[in-house]
């Protein structure tokens, strides 16, 4: 496997920054037009196949693990050291990451994951769940069920629900 690329995408007009994966040249997160007054900077390589990607309230990106099945675990890379860890406990399938931020479905500032843990037939898949503490110590499932099937996204609406998108199942 290539290395992926972190890249920072700033433009000077505004402040903050806009974060992408870049993998074998192809943009992993929806970007806006490149302009340019926009520079590109590379933050870190690392490597593993991101499946997913979010940020905590400090900047630090999470990756769901696309390679990490069935006993995988999510990457956390700290912006300011640009260093990637293994982040969390053991999880079947880490694709889809989310940092709750408000603690609309768990703890504030814990990391939740979802993944695939098995099959019922008829290509139906059993998703799963899970919720990271902020600082990585305790692993704990949420929900299980085929409900949630292959979870390959995840966001927050307006009414703080949480939205997953199941890519075995074609559904929200």
């Amino acid at each position: 496997m290539r290395l992926a690329k972190v890249k920072r995408i700033v433009n000077r007009s505004i402040v903050g920054a806009i974060i992408s994966v870049v993998i074998h040249g192809t943009s992993f997160a929806n970007l806006p037009i490149v302009a340019e007054d926009l520079d590109v900077e590379v933050i870190t390589s690392i490597d593993f196949n991101p499946a997913s990607i979010s940020a905590d309230a400090n900047g630090n990106l999470y990756f769901g693990n696309y390679d990490a099945t069935p006993n995988g675990k999510i990457k956390k890379l700290v912006i300011s050291t640009g260093v990637v860890t293994d982040f969390g406990g053991t999880i079947d399938d880490p694709d889809a990451v989310i940092v709750d931020k408000n603690g609309d479905v768990g703890v504030v500032g814990s990391i939740l994951v979802g993944g695939v843990i098995g099959s019922c037939g008829g290509g139906c898949r059993i998703g799963r769940l899970s919720e990271i503490s902020a600082n990585g110590a305790t692993t704990q499932t949420l929900h299980e069920g085929s409900c949630i099937g292959n979870p390959s996204a995840m966001a927050f609406d307006s009414l703080g629900r949480l939205l997953i998108v199941s890519v075995t199942d074609s559904a929200i």
